[in-house]
């Protein structure tokens, strides 16, 4: 999809839940191993806008990215049997940082 196609969906999506009264959190795009480095920067800058959006529509962010990727190589995920997808211990990290974001007040 085009980053402003997914922007639109994504703003719409945190809006609505507000509207609704649910909790709208607002998680980055994990990385994935066998990224090129242009997708890889087209995570990066839409991961920085929803950062940045989820300031300006005051909803909670969880920067599951980070929690994915490799400390070496943050556009790695720190492991993945294919190098598209997480393995369980990084799917257990992912859980983890949205749940710390959830019990922030």
């Amino acid at each position: 999809r085009l980053p402003d196609a997914t922007k639109g969906d994504l703003l719409w999506m945190y809006r609505r839940a507000k509207k609704t009264g649910a909790v709208a959190v607002a998680a980055t795009v994990l990385p994935f191993t066998r990224a090129t480095p242009a997708q890889s920067e087209r995570i990066e800058k839409l991961n920085a806008w929803i950062r940045e959006t989820a300031a300006k529509e005051k909803i909670l962010f969880c920067d599951t990215a980070a929690a994915a990727a490799d400390p070496k190589n943050p556009r790695r995920l720190k492991a993945s049997p294919d190098g598209l997808h997480p393995d369980p211990a990084t799917y257990r990290a992912v859980g983890e940082a949205l749940a710390s974001c959830l019990k922030r007040p």
